[in-house]
């Protein structure tokens, strides 16, 4: 089972670091850049938006300003504490929650309640199979039908060397 303390503790440690990291290189911008493109094309304004495995809420936060209701979700509270520090008052009216969970546990959100799903960071963390499944079945349950699911995960094979 992955060890979800760990996980939180290394980025309790590293707020500044990973909210910093996606402007960090031209590489991380181009992430950021493709990323934000894609939610701008597929989200529209004004509608409810869940990010499990928010972080920092880089993304939420790009969200707030199409002025999309947003529920964020992550295991670290540092991360979300610094957010619902850096967001101005006038968007938090559009924050639905900020809570401390895990992506394959979250009984507190309604299911068919969001018109998307971000599920950005967790699949990278969640190693075994019934984990990644339970995360993705999560998703899935909380959005509505025909709802956009934008997930990101590192693949387990293993690239071939070329010599």
């Amino acid at each position: 089972m992955t060890d979800r303390n760990t996980i939180a503790a290394a980025y309790d440690a590293g707020v500044d670091e990973e909210y910093n990291r996606l402007v960090s290189t031209p590489l991380f911008e181009a992430e950021f850049m493709l990323i934000s493109e894609l939610l701008e094309k597929y989200i529209e304004n004004g509608t409810t938006i869940i990010d499990i495995g928010a972080g920092p809420g880089r993304y939420a936060e790009f969200l707030l300003n199409k002025n999309c209701n947003v529920g964020l979700v992550d295991l670290s509270a540092k991360s979300l504490e610094a957010f619902n520090n850096r967001i101005s008052n006038n968007k938090k009216e559009n924050i639905l929650f900020s809570d401390v969970s895990c992506a394959t546990s979250l009984p507190f959100i309604k299911s068919n309640i969001a018109d998307a799903v971000l599920l950005m960071g967790p699949l990278y963390h969640l190693t075994k199979c019934e984990e990644r499944t339970k995360a993705i079945t999560e998703a899935f349950r909380i959005l509505k039908p025909n709802g956009v699911l934008f997930a990101v995960f590192l693949s387990t094979f293993h690239k071939p060397h070329f010599h």
